[in-house]
């Protein structure tokens, strides 16, 4: 993260209304640039002769996690952020003649990808206009604050319980609101 506070260059105020337009202003930013949070696979259906509630998932023979990626940008990716295929359902424990038994735990590490990263631009634009002839000292502050500055969409973690058929693998919901634009004025005495 980085933040930075720039003042424009003085221009004198004492040239009249140039002076006043031309002289206080200030930017300021902050950039947020970070990797995406680990995705932990899970699927709800495994762990059952255990008595837990959620398992790690299993991933399938002759399968790595590098068979886990999909390739391509996140926009491209959300319905398919990862490859869900490479991921079979948890084998059945105790089973008597393929009768009976529990889902045992699956196979698959913890936290074996990374979800979307963040790139996020927050900027500030600032006036500042010395009123003297209100009261000594006084001076006028017109501020506007951008957030999101690129109405980027900054993407969360796909659902990854392979439990959940119908969302597995989608990215259905963002991190960071939509460009939010504000303005104040402030007079300080």
């Amino acid at each position: 993260m980085v933040n930075a506070t720039y003042d424009i260059p003085a221009y004198n105020q004492s040239h009249g209304f140039a002076g006043k337009v031309l002289s206080g202003w200030a930017i300021s930013g902050l950039a947020t640039v970070q990797t995406g949070l680990p995705i932990n696979i899970t699927d709800s259906r495994g762990g059952q002769i255990f008595g837990a509630g959620s398992a790690r998932a299993q991933i399938c023979p002759g399968e790595t996690y590098s068979d886990l990626l999909t390739h391509g940008s996140v926009e491209s990716r959300l319905n398919n952020f990862f490859n869900a295929g490479a991921i079979c359902a948890i084998p059945v424990i105790g089973a008597i003649n393929g009768v009976g038994g529990s889902t045992g735990y699956g196979n698959l590490g913890r936290n074996v990808l990374i979800g979307p990263g963040q790139f996020n631009v927050d900027a500030a634009v600032i006036k500042k206009t010395t009123i003297g002839w209100l009261h000594e000292g006084a001076n006028l502050e017109f501020r506007s604050e951008f957030y999101n500055l690129a109405n980027h969409p900054q993407f969360a973690n796909p659902t990854s319980n392979a439990g959940s058929a119908a969302t597995y693998g989608v990215i259905s919901a963002t991190t960071v609101s939509p460009r939010i634009i504000q303005f104040a004025l402030r007079y300080a005495f």
